[in-house]
């Protein structure tokens, strides 16, 4: 990340803080990492920012260079910190863009704050219920699934990620890119993780996703496997809303230069 920015921290608690990063000038577009990431899961968008924007990165509390604290590891304290941030930088007409399980921050912060300063949101590959069941096909797995791989987290959430993040890609990675995703993820500890883990897993965020669609601009990426089943629940419950498919669940990184131009056009509204 190499281009010119400003970076601080914004105090969420007497103990707690979240770094910051700001590239650009202009209406507020605020990056939402997935679970266990840091702002650095973006940093092949910062190489195309339209005129007339600036767009925000962040590390969610416990994520990278912000403070992690044994208390308040849940999504939706990762809302209201969402919205201390927000208001503390004064950020209005905002669009939201939230990786994985980044969308339950985001999805929190409008259940709790309203729409007031946002006008769009961009959800990256996830599920308004991660948990698939008898009343929606999309998901990431049936909570058995999920549950497995909480479990798994008993071993640590790098070796975890090891073995995960070869498949959020659609091609084979090198090592270096690997070490370098992995390292993405690494300053979480693992008893932040697993708490935000199971938070995430047994979310149903569908109400918000709903309303979202009726009030602001909105826009959901999908990886190609959940086409189907994402396509048919969005058409029948998020009416308007953009669908874009990819074949790979961090597809703003490794698909850079379809993501960048979609995205650039979605904010201007083409």
């Amino acid at each position: 990340m190499t281009k010119e920015f400003t970076s601080t921290r914004i105090s969420v608690e007497r103990d707690a803080n979240i770094y910051v990063r700001i590239h650009g000038t202009g209406k507020p577009v605020i990056f939402v990492p997935g679970w266990t990431f840091d702002h650095t899961a973006f940093e092949k968008q910062i190489d195309e920012i339209p005129s007339g924007y600036r767009y925000v990165l962040y590390d969610p509390r416990g994520h990278g260079r912000s403070t992690s604290s044994f208390n308040g590891n849940t999504y939706e304290q990762h809302g209201r910190d969402l919205n201390t941030l927000m208001t503390q930088l004064d950020l209005t007409e905002a669009t939201l863009v939230a990786w994985s399980y980044g969308a339950n921050a985001a999805y929190s912060y409008l259940r709790d704050f309203g729409f007031d300063r946002v006008e769009a949101l961009v959800i990256l590959d996830e599920p308004p219920k991660p948990a698939s069941d008898e009343t929606i096909a999309w998901g990431e797995g049936d909570i058995w699934t999920l549950g497995t791989y909480l479990g798994m987290l008993g071993s640590g959430h790098g070796e975890f990620m090891s073995g995960y993040a070869p498949q959020m890609f659609s091609r084979e990675l090198s090592p270096e890119e690997l070490d370098h995703i992995i390292g993405m993820t690494e300053k979480t500890p693992g008893f932040v993780a697993a708490s935000l883990f199971a938070n995430g897993a047994f979310a149903d965020w569908r109400d918000v996703l709903t309303a979202a669609s009726k009030t602001i601009r909105v826009w959901n990426v999908v990886r190609s496997e959940h086409e189907a089943v994402a396509t048919e629940w969005l058409n029948a419950n998020a009416p308007g809303s953009k669908i874009s498919i990819y074949t790979s669940h961090m597809m703003m990184w490794e698909f850079p230069d379809r993501f960048n131009t979609e995205l650039c056009e979605f904010l201007v509204g083409s």
